[in-house]
């Protein structure tokens, strides 16, 4: 059963004072979580808001997380994201990459 009837279990704080998710918080290893909180991530149907790093372990696990992982491999990276606008001919604005020349 989780903590205040929360249906919901969030490390990132984005959800933070949502009465229906219990947020954790993200710890650097999964060690560091109380064995409590290993239960409620491990038992929950969906982790959400997990981190980068968490959501590469979990996608791994096959535990489904929201945001998915492919939105933390593409959010603030405007090349890859401009590329796949490119591969799946989504209009979007002109983007030029510019790399600094290396001598």
């Amino acid at each position: 059963m989780r903590e205040g009837n929360a249906p919901f279990v969030a490390l990132g704080s984005r959800l933070q004072g949502v009465p229906e998710v219990l947020t954790l918080g993200v710890k650097p290893n999964f060690h560091d979580y109380t064995p409590h909180e290993k239960e409620l991530i491990l038992d929950a149907p969906i982790i959400l808001y997990p981190t980068l790093n968490y959501a590469q372990f979990f996608t791994t696990m096959g535990k489904k997380i929201f945001p998915s992982l492919e939105t933390y491999l593409y959010a603030d990276e405007k090349i890859k994201q401009t590329t796949l606008f490119h591969m799946w001919g989504i209009p979007h604005p002109r983007t030029k990459f510019y790399y600094h020349l290396h001598h």
